[in-house]
């Protein structure tokens, strides 16, 4: 076991400790304390605290960074998204592949210590394990007109079996975003988050005012751009509530959910996410890039929200 002391020790879930000390035993915090001990190896002037957690990420999107620049409507970088995405058809191609593991060596080197990724692809499971860096990998689903959801989610699961490992490298099912997915395959996914009782779903939800029309009306420019990739459903109609009303609705919400952006949420909205113990992830730096402005987080801390709080680089 190994002793550290610093001027202060940040245990987060406690007040700080001035003079305090931590040991740690294989790789984990074992005990933390005030109290002056032998032995301790003195860091001096610094600060002791757990490692970061970075709640939301697209590790396999890093390849993008500086390619497609901010914009001041965000369907207009969903269309630069997609664009860009197209000219790398291989998820294992080295650009990709050497993108995100540089990604996962930064997040280490600015004390990041647990990470939340979301992957179409799972390229970045491997990655993860190599760099010993752990994560709840979010195997995240599409599919506005899926035919056969339990289908999809049968064959996701199976896939992810591929990398189960389990310890600090976790994988479970997350739908992508209410006009990405129907209410079939959002159904299917809970249902197989139910069946895991240890796992964790995320979803983006409520950020872009797009989202709300699209919900509220069935209209506006994500209908419009489902039309043109030929992914709209005519079985599907508008609910006509907020987006966190529909999730709710569906079932889909609970604590073991992350709602992630929240720009639009509302009184009503953050009420229900909070009876639900849901975790809003907010993160402003990559709302204001993709045009969607800053979410509001004094509102999420008055209505006593549980709140993850990033501040990173688009990954919507």
């Amino acid at each position: 076991m190994a002793v550290y002391r610093a001027e202060w020790v940040l245990p987060v879930a406690e007040p700080p400790i001035r003079g305090g000390w931590v040991a740690v035993e294989d790789g984990r915090i074992a005990a933390v304390s005030s109290t002056p001990t032998s032995g301790a190896t003195d860091l001096g002037s610094a600060v002791i605290l757990p490692a970061l957690v970075n709640a939301h990420t697209h590790l396999e999107l890093s390849y993008l960074r500086g390619v497609v620049p901010p914009s001041s409507r965000f369907l207009d970088w969903i269309a630069a998204i997609i664009a860009a995405r197209r000219r790398y058809a291989n998820p294992q191609d080295p650009v990709i592949v050497a993108a995100a593991r540089a990604g996962i060596e930064e997040a280490r080197a600015s004390g990041t210590g647990l990470i939340g990724d979301v992957t179409n692809t799972l390229v970045t499971v491997p990655l993860l394990r190599d760099a010993s860096m752990a994560a709840r990998v979010f195997y995240e689903l599409l599919g506005f007109n899926a035919d056969d959801p339990a289908a999809r989610v049968s064959q996701a699961r199976a896939a992810m079996s591929v990398h189960a490992g389990g310890g600090d490298l976790r994988c479970s099912l997350a739908p992508h975003a209410p006009y990405s997915v129907s209410p079939g395959l959002f159904a299917a996914i809970r249902d197989d988050v139910d069946a895991h009782p240890g796992d964790t779903s995320t979803v983006h939800l409520g950020e872009s005012p797009e989202e709300i029309e699209f919900l509220a009306h069935g209209t506006g420019p994500w209908r419009d751009l489902l039309t043109t990739l030929g992914l709209w459903s005519d079985a599907w109609s508008a609910p006509c509530v907020s987006p966190v009303q529909y999730l709710a609705e569906l079932g889909f919400l609970d604590s073991r959910v992350l709602a992630v952006h929240g720009v639009q949420f509302e009184g009503d909205d953050l009420a229900r996410l909070r009876a639900f113990g849901t975790t809003v992830v907010a993160c402003p730096r990559s709302n204001r890039y993709v045009g969607v402005g800053d979410p509001p987080l004094e509102a999420f801390y008055a209505m006593g929200v549980k709140v993850a709080f990033l501040d990173q680089q688009a990954a919507s």
